[in-house]
């Protein structure tokens, strides 16, 4: 049998240099750095909206198809900030909903709500990150007003702390998330009949829109189908956000597969008619 050829000791030498370079350099490649973020929430639950049932995983899981308009800039983009993904956003809200009891909807099981998904940013406007958040509710077509004065007493309600933060909030320019829930029967038809919306904003600074957009989301969670008054602080933990900041890639649940957004947006920017 032939004997193999033994490497010299300076090709081994060689080796386990680059080896160690290229280990050395992939641990030195820049990680995302994320610190504590806050969230201003919103949220209201109409009449109506107290009237319905529960969603439940289990027992009464909540079938629903989606509205949106996509990413909508108020005022200037923001410089160096793309805005985020379409798609990586609403998988990753069809994501979030499913342990609450939202399902999205299919040939088997029919609608019973309109989702609608609302993002964008608003780069200065400081009176309309006021109305975003003041307003009782935000309809489907919903501009900002040009002449809006804010609820001064709506303000001074709000505890010391918390308008401190939030005041520092709306001095930067800032990422907003809505979430409406409409009867889709009503939406259809081009009839708004809302159950809930919570709204959430929160600062770009040193941050990009996607990143913001996707831990507010998850942050939002626990004030969903809530009724508050006054805007409240949430607190987007650092040990929490996504350990990987390709959020078109987001790992999805074990046994969950990317939804057909095709079929489950019902209406998308007036592009797309209501089905």
């Amino acid at each position: 049998m032939p004997r193999l050829p033994c490497p010299s000791l300076a090709r081994l030498t060689l080796a386990v240099a680059i080896v160690s370079c290229v280990a050395a350099a992939d641990s030195q490649l820049p990680q995302p750095k994320f610190k504590d973020l806050d969230v201003v929430v919103r949220g209201t639950r109409t009449a109506i909206g107290y009237r319905q049932p529960a969603p439940d995983p289990e027992l009464n899981p909540i079938r629903y198809k989606l509205l949106t308009h996509g990413y909508v800039p108020i005022g200037r983009n923001i410089g160096g900030d793309p805005a985020p993904e379409r798609e990586a956003l609403l998988q990753h809200v069809v994501t979030a909903l499913r342990p609450l009891g939202f399902e999205p909807a299919d040939a088997r099981h029919p609608p019973r709500i309109a989702l609608f998904v609302m993002w964008g940013s608003i780069y200065s406007h400081g009176v309309t990150k006021i109305e975003f958040l003041e307003r009782s509710l935000l309809g489907l077509k919903w501009k900002p007003r040009r002449n809006y004065y804010p609820n001064l007493e709506h303000w001074r309600a709000i505890p010391n702390d918390d308008r401190d933060h939030i005041t520092r909030t709306l001095n930067d320019a800032v990422c907003v998330l809505s979430l409406t829930a409409y009867d889709y029967g009503n939406a259809s038809r081009g009839v708004e009949i809302p159950f809930w919306q919570t709204r959430a904003m929160a600062s770009t600074f040193k941050a990009t829109s996607e990143m913001v957009l996707h831990r507010m989301l998850d942050a939002m969670l626990p004030a969903l189908m809530s009724d508050k008054r006054l805007p409240q602080r949430l607190i987007a933990k650092a040990e929490d956000a996504p350990a990987s900041l390709h959020f078109g890639q987001s790992e999805m649940p074990e046994g969950v597969a990317p939804v057909d957004l095709e079929a489950l947006v019902a209406f998308d920017y007036g592009h797309k008619r209501f089905r």
